[in-house]
C-alpha cells in the first residue's frame, strides 16, 4: 500500500473551529480514517492511501463548510460527516434539502399571515432558498 499526500488550503479564520480544542477533531478524523494531519498556517496536509485522503479531504470540506455559515463545529458534526463518508454516502451535512414546489412556500406564505398578536410560530428544517 503507497502513501499518498494531498495539500488543502484551509482558511486561517475558519482554524480553531474546525480543528476543535486540542486538535480534537483533527485527532479523530485521524484515528478514524487511518490518515495523517499536518498543519502549516493555512495548509492542510493530508497522508495516507488514496481512498482514506479522499474521505478525510471530503470531511474537512464539509466543516468548513458548516464553519464558513457560522456554525460551531460540534462533536457531532464530526461523527455525522465521518459516517457519511465511511459509509460512502454521497450526502453532505451541508446540501441544497429538497426541492419545494412553489404552491406549498404559497400556502405557508398563507398560514404566516393568519398569525395573530400572541401567536407563537416553530419552524424547524432546513429553509428554501427563497423564503
Amino acid at each position: 500500500m503507497s502513501l499518498t499526500e494531498v495539500s488543502l488550503n484551509f482558511p486561517t479564520e475558519h482554524v480553531a473551529n474546525v480543528f476543535g480544542q486540542f486538535d480534537s477533531n483533527i485527532k479523530k478524523i485521524e484515528r478514524a480514517l487511518h490518515v495523517t494531519v499536518v498543519v502549516r498556517d493555512d495548509m492542510l496536509k493530508l497522508v495516507g492511501n488514496e481512498i482514506q485522503i479522499k474521505r478525510a479531504a471530503n470531511v474537512f470540506t464539509q466543516l468548513l463548510e458548516l464553519s464558513k455559515r457560522g456554525n460551531a463545529i460540534t462533536e457531532q458534526n464530526v461523527n455525522y460527516a465521518l459516517s457519511l463518508v465511511l459509509a460512502d454516502k454521497e450526502t453532505a451535512i451541508n446540501s441544497k434539502g429538497p426541492f419545494i414546489d412553489e404552491s406549498y412556500i404559497e400556502l405557508l406564505y398563507k398560514k404566516i399571515e393568519k398569525i395573530e398578536n400572541g401567536d407563537t410560530l416553530i419552524l424547524s428544517g432546513s429553509v428554501h432558498k427563497g423564503i
